[in-house]
């Protein structure tokens, strides 16, 4: 490997540095069948991205840094390795699960607790981040982060993150053969670059404050994801075991759940609590929404 490589790999810490540390609670709205369904099983949902309620997902982060890019002076070297970098698409999926930090928001409901019929699930940050390190393995990542919906912050972090790298590849020495440098930083880039696709958003989608727990993995890599039928739409997903307990079982950090604003509360709580003792989960909270709402 060449010395711009080597440069570019003592890049990596930043690319995924996030400045923000999430609420110890994280929530995910979701239909009834499919919050029981989760929990039977002690796994949750991440959706493929490609099939998200956002028609650009995937596509937005291109269009900024496009736009972010003929704003700068950067050299002919630079232009040679963008162009290179996004000539071809990176054989990889994201698989995303999506939580809110806040457990009663009538958006959520809305759009994707069944219209306010469905369950919201309270589940322990901390386990999240712990099952960074229990489910990714060597040919995939894990990554929990705030979505960034602000056009001015996806411009500074492309100033931290691009900018960087484009310092870099201008710093090769005259000895480093220019193909080589354009080859290496190109394949660097693309391959860094995705985790942006998952991580800005149109500022339309700011109302959801979405945090995401991530899975990146290579498109070889698909025997284990399902799917499954939401409406109409068939939605490929990856089921994730977030914890496992002192034997090695699958166990799920589910801390509370919350009944939507047009659920028969009193009925719903009883059953409710029925099915989580029955399924394990005897100290789990369950309350009511307090939103008015005839759904």
């Amino acid at each position: 490997m060449s010395e711009v490589f080597d440069s570019l790999l003592e890049l990596s810490d930043r690319m995924y540095r996030v400045d923000r540390e999430p609420p110890p609670m994280l929530y995910h709205y979701a239909s009834t069948a499919a919050v029981m369904s989760m929990l039977q099983a002690r796994e949750m949902w991440a959706s493929d991205l490609r099939f998200q309620n956002d028609p650009r997902e995937l596509k937005y982060a291109y269009e900024v840094f496009d736009a972010w890019r003929r704003k700068k002076s950067i050299s002919r070297l630079c232009e040679a390795v963008v162009e290179q970098a996004f000539s071809q698409e990176t054989a990889r999926h994201a698989f995303s699960l999506s939580f809110s930090a806040e457990r009663d928001l009538l958006s959520q409901w809305r759009a994707y607790g069944e219209g306010g019929r469905g369950l919201c699930i309270g589940v322990d940050t901390y386990a999240i981040k712990a099952a960074q390190h229990v489910v990714a393995s060597a040919e995939t990542r894990l990554l929990l982060f705030p979505v960034i919906y602000d056009l001015s912050a996806q411009e500074d972090y492309l100033d931290r993150i691009f900018g960087a790298i484009f310092h870099v590849i201008d710093s090769a020495g005259p000895t480093e053969p220019e193909e080589d440098v354009v080859r290496e930083a190109a394949s660097f880039m693309r391959s860094y670059f995705y985790p942006l696709r998952v991580m800005f958003k149109h500022s339309a989608y700011r109302d959801e404050g979405e945090w995401r727990f991530v899975k990146i993995q290579p498109h070889r890599k698909m025997s284990d994801v399902r799917v499954r039928v939401n409406g109409a739409n068939l939605i490929p997903y990856l089921p994730l075991r977030l914890a496992v307990d002192a034997s090695g079982n699958a166990s799920f950090p589910l801390r509370e759940i919350v009944l939507g604003p047009g659920r028969n509360v009193e009925l719903d709580r009883a059953a409710l609590e029925i099915f989580l003792t029955s399924n394990g989960y005897g100290d789990v909270a369950v309350m009511a929404s307090a939103i008015a709402f005839r759904g």
